[in-house]
């Protein structure tokens, strides 16, 4: 058996050059786990000036130098000391340094082993020669075998590491643990001078300038009166463009920096730098179109305009031109979108009429406009809204029409549409009704061919005392006509012939609206089609008085009707009443003007015809006028005859 000093001492040793094999491996394991280290912050300080290191990156330098410092522990470290050091090898390092063993020890550990081979050899001999071995071994330091070098060595190596290491403590005391951090993937920011924040929206109108702008905070803006902005576009053929970023505004550390993109309809990315910071994310601009609109404008006429079956107001296209409308009418504005919108108005524009002209040339002033809000359906991209041309009011307060409307409409984005489309409105005065009275014919309503009709035209026809004077006459309204009347006088003839006489006051005779419907059976009576120009229906008996017929709508629930009126009214001589209601006697010589008096459908407006006078006779003097008249229908016959036969039988 080896003995216990030789043993203990050879383990000692053992123990010795494993600590130095471990330390000289650890050494540079350590110093070369720093310099990377410090290469992988440098890199990631390096990538995060231009852009936000990738995750993957981050991973990736971790992993690598995790690899790295598991390949050289393994390598510098485990593998020296995995390497066996037997009591052989050791013994002989000792005899190596220590000649005096002379083979001694190397002999003492190899005999007295339990396995050994001992034949042939003196037992005596070799306990005699592993006590010698036991006494030259207490003498005898072991450990100088070692080489104690390695250690220092080893310090030597690592030491300008953690020199080099630590001096970005000291250099970047804010900066060095966070890029430390950061290798350790914690998920902070780099500290700069100067940190950027995205401070404009995403979404642009298409086509139009792009002004972004970029919040700047830190202690180096006032060294950084510009940077610059690096525009990635979203199609893949375009080059980067590069845009200045120049300063808008500041306030002590905080800035506001802008560049401006020209216009576009390519969506693109973007990322911002001035001096050593920049946006951590990179910004993004989509362009959206503008909502545009299309309008159409209708006036709806007033109520006394009538209605349609459905008890809709009648309307007229406004087209493209202004919107003109009297008053009480309303306008009825649709509107539609090619996307959908979040809101849509109508801002209304009217004077202040409870102030008087002022400036130069006496302009108005102003209201500040009415906005009205345009009810959208379910798409959002239709809808309509109706407003009167004259805001409704009281006696007490002023009110002047609206002059003007602009529509609004305000997408998601919070875009308004541009052009906005705008329109002028005008109250205009309600136009006079029409109205003339029809030719005095001979034979009466008898219709003839239109190249001839003025062969019967007989004007200045007298009045049989006590008889009827018939009346025709055709009117207009393009608003509706309302009521018709009759006004008639007695000319006051001057006893000199030079003096001058004043009228009297015209008596006022209404007209009885006329329908189809028979009075005496209450029904609807085939009258024929309406005849304009003879004030009757094609069917009416030469007997029967038409007094006031407003010809209704063809097509009711599109148009409205009583545009289109007249009559044809016996006005009997007898009975005729002044103004103060005594009777008015007509005799011989007499002569009475009459005329017809139609009034629009709002009751605001009327108008007269053109008067006429007819004399009074008595059956003599008819007779003599219709004897007159007789020979020039002889004359017609034999122009009918020339004709060749045009003109039907004449009574």
């Amino acid at each position: 058996m080896v003995p216990p000093i030789l043993t203990d001492k050879l383990a000692g040793l053992r123990g010795r050059e494993r600590f130095q094999r471990f330390a000289w491996g650890l050494c540079r394991v350590l110093a070369v786990a720093l310099v990377v280290l410090l290469l992988a912050c440098l890199i990631d300080w390096t990538i995060d000036r231009f852009q936000e290191t990738a995750w993957p990156i981050r991973v990736g330098l971790l992993a690598g130098q995790g690899i790295l410092a598991a390949a050289l522990i393994v390598a510098l470290v485990m593998i020296p000391l995995s390497r066996p050091l037997p009591d052989d090898e050791l013994s002989l390092w000792v005899e190596a340094r220590n000649p005096q063993f002379k083979n001694r020890l190397i002999s003492s550990v190899q005999l007295n082993r339990p396995d050994s081979r001992h034949e042939g050899m003196s037992r005596e001999l070799i306990g005699v020669m592993t006590k010698e071995a036991e006494e030259q071994a207490k003498g005898v330091d072991f450990g100088e075998v070692v080489d104690n070098r390695r250690f220092v060595n080893g310090l030597v190596f690592l030491a300008p590491a953690v020199l080099l290491f630590a001096a970005p403590f000291f250099v970047w005391p804010a900066l060095f643990p966070t890029l430390l951090s950061r290798q350790l993937l914690a998920d902070v920011e780099i500290p700069r001078s100067v940190y950027l924040d995205v401070a404009s929206p995403e979404v642009w109108p298409k086509g139009e300038v792009v002004r972004l702008e970029v919040k700047a905070r830190g202690e180096g803006l006032a060294e950084e009166p510009e940077g610059e902005l690096v525009i990635k576009w979203e199609r893949s053929d375009m080059a980067r463009t590069r845009v200045p970023l120049k300063r808008a505004a500041a306030e002590g550390e905080t800035a506001t920096y802008y560049a401006e993109v020209p216009a576009s309809s390519v969506n693109f990315t973007y990322g911002a730098w001035l001096g050593d910071g920049r946006l951590r994310t990179p910004g993004t601009v989509r362009y959206e179109p503008r909502p545009e609109v299309k309008e159409d404008a209708f006036v709806l006429l007033p109520e006394f305009c009538g209605t349609t079956p459905t008890g809709r107001p009648y309307d007229r296209p406004a087209g493209q031109d202004d919107i003109e409308g009297i008053a009480g009418s309303l306008v009825r504005v649709e509107i539609q979108t090619q996307k959908p919108v979040k809101s849509a108005s109508i801002l209304l524009t009217s004077f202040d009429a409870s102030l008087a002209p002022l400036g130069v040339g006496g302009a108005f002033i102003f209201k500040e406009p009415q906005r009205l809000e345009i009810p959208l359906d379910s798409s959002k991209q239709k809808g309509s809204v109706v407003f009167p041309l004259i805001p409704a009011g009281d006696k007490k307060q002023a009110f002047a029409p609206y002059i003007a409307y602009t529509i609004e409409v305000v997408d998601e984005y919070g875009f308004e549409n541009i052009p906005k489309p705008t329109r002028n409105l005008r109250v205009i005065q309600e136009p006079r009704p029409e109205v003339a009275l029809l030719r005095e014919q001979f034979p009466p309503d008898t219709p003839v061919d239109p190249r001839f009709a003025d062969l019967y035209v007989h004007t200045g026809m007298p009045a049989r005392e006590g008889d009827k004077i018939r009346v025709a006459y055709k009117c207009f309204g393009p608003f509706g006509l309302k009521s018709a009347f009759i006004e008639y006088r007695k000319v006051v003839q001057s006893e000199s012939g030079n003096d001058e006489v004043k009228q009297d006051d015209w008596t006022r005779l209404p007209l009885p609206e006329e329908t189809r419907i028979n009075p005496k059976t209450g029904q609807e009576e085939d009258l024929g089609a309406w005849l304009p120009d003879f004030g009757v229906f094609a069917k009416t008996p030469l007997d029967r008085s038409v007094p006031f017929f407003p010809l209704p709508s063809e097509e009711p629930e599109k148009k409205m009707g009583r545009i289109v009126g007249g009559g044809r009214y016996d006005l009997s001589l007898k009975g005729l009443i002044t103004p103060g209601g005594k009777v008015l006697t007509l005799s011989k010589g007499d002569q009475l003007e009459y005329r017809v008096r139609v009034m629009s459908a709002s009751g605001a407006k009327d108008n007269v015809s053109d008067i006429r006078v007819t004399t009074i006779e008595d059956s003599a003097g008819v007779w003599d006028w219709l004897t007159t008249t007789w020979a020039e229908q002889d004359r017609i016959r034999a122009l009918a005859k020339g004709q060749g036969g045009v003109f039907e039988k004449i009574k």
